[in-house]
């Protein structure tokens, strides 16, 4: 039996709106790596710390701050709205990264 219109409607329906994507910022040789990454609001960040320094992402203005995040740890942030964020790892200064949601 062929699916009718109707029931591709209904299917449609339960299964709503897409959810944002995932991204993935690695810390690893004193840098974010990609430093500079587009994404869409409702996506996700994932910054994964890989060596072996503690370091942080702390936005610029007080967006957001992920504390110190030690080898292998991480922390998501989710991107709320259009716009531009620069960050930076509050105990290595010269670590810069920018996250550009349209």
């Amino acid at each position: 039996m062929k699916p009718t219109f109707v029931m591709l409607i209904a299917a449609a329906l339960v299964t709503g709106p897409a959810l944002g994507a995932d991204h993935e910022v690695m810390i690893r040789g004193m840098a974010f790596q990609p430093a500079s990454l587009s994404v869409s609001p409702g996506d996700t960040v994932t910054l994964v710390n890989a060596e072996g320094a503690a370091h942080t992402a702390t936005a610029r203005g007080g967006g957001f701050d992920t504390g110190r995040l030690k080898r292998d740890q991480s922390a998501t942030i989710r991107i709320a709205a259009a716009g531009s964020l620069s960050y930076f790892c509050k105990l290595h200064p010269a670590m810069k990264g920018r996250i550009a949601a349209r």
